[in-house]
């Protein structure tokens, strides 16, 4: 047996703290990984600029597929996205880790059993010519810290937004938060007895990851059992309310004079996160 090491023709390790990512050279048979890696302080902001699969508009991602992980390697569960067909606006994602894995495929056999050799120099006109994608990414640096203290203002009145941090993209793992809301605060023009001080809560939007644990048994018939929980990422809040995540997510409005809010992640896949509103009530 002898063997040679080759260059691979497409993707490789990125550790750069920034870069583009541009591929068009696309073959009858391609399977490209990039692997980008950035130190531990900071997490990765992706841009999908453009894609433009051989399928055109229709998704078929046997044939051609563009596939980001929130992760060091390609698995269901860190999968941010799978692009099947061609995308012309941007697309922003955002890891939760300090790595992510950019995994693009093609096979033009499967279109075709006899599919000529790809010249797009005489036939710039074969759907496959242009076959490719942009994307882009930078870091940025984890936050130093979240929570606070809320507290009537000089007007008595409490109402705002509270956000999990990074909202609207994933989570960031092991994070630990408290929110104090105190309506009970000493403030000469309140017009109203400490005790009738109250403040309500309700969550606008709310995306914490359930938990999963796997048993697996082989006295039983059960080969593989799977229990869902919200002991990995949580938000608790009492003393009215309870602890939440997409197993059991809050319902309505909470009202007391004080809220102690808690988001807690560890380090598994994160969520969206969540957006509450709060305000005088009685």
């Amino acid at each position: 047996m002898s063997w040679k090491a080759v260059e691979p023709r497409c993707g490789g390790r990125i550790t750069q703290s920034s870069g583009t990512i541009t591929y068009y050279d696309v073959h009858d048979d391609d399977i490209c990984a990039w692997y980008i890696s950035v130190p531990p302080q900071y997490h990765i902001e992706l841009t999908l600029k453009s894609a433009k699969m051989a399928s055109g508009t229709f998704v078929n991602c046997t044939v051609n597929s563009l596939e980001i992980f929130d992760h060091q390697s390609a698995a269901n569960r860190t999968r941010l996205i799978e692009v099947c067909e061609n995308q012309a606006k941007p697309l922003i994602f955002r890891t939760t880790v300090p790595y992510a894995t950019v995994y693009f495929k093609t096979n033009r056999k499967l279109m075709d059993n006899d599919v000529p050799i790809l010249d797009c120099k005489k036939d710039s006109s074969n759907p496959w010519c242009g076959v490719g994608f942009v994307l882009s990414y930078k870091t940025l640096e984890l936050p130093n810290g979240c929570g606070g203290t809320i507290t009537p203002d000089e007007n008595g009145k409490m109402e705002g937004y509270i956000e999990s941090p990074g909202y609207g993209h994933s989570y960031f793992p092991n994070l630990s938060c408290q929110w104090i809301l105190n309506a009970t605060v000493e403030n000469n023009t309140l017009p109203v007895a400490e005790s009738a001080r109250k403040v309500q809560i309700e969550f606008i939007d709310f995306d914490i990851a359930t938990s999963e644990t796997k048993y697996i048994s082989t006295l039983s018939r059960i080969a593989e059992r799977v229990i869902q929980n919200c002991g990995g990422d949580f938000v608790r809040v009492s003393p009215k309310g309870g602890m939440f995540c997409n197993l059991l997510p809050p319902k309505g409005v909470y009202s007391s004079s004080y809220f102690d809010i808690k988001l807690s992640t560890d380090s598994s896949v994160g969520g969206r996160g969540f957006r509450l509103k709060y305000q005088n009530g009685e």
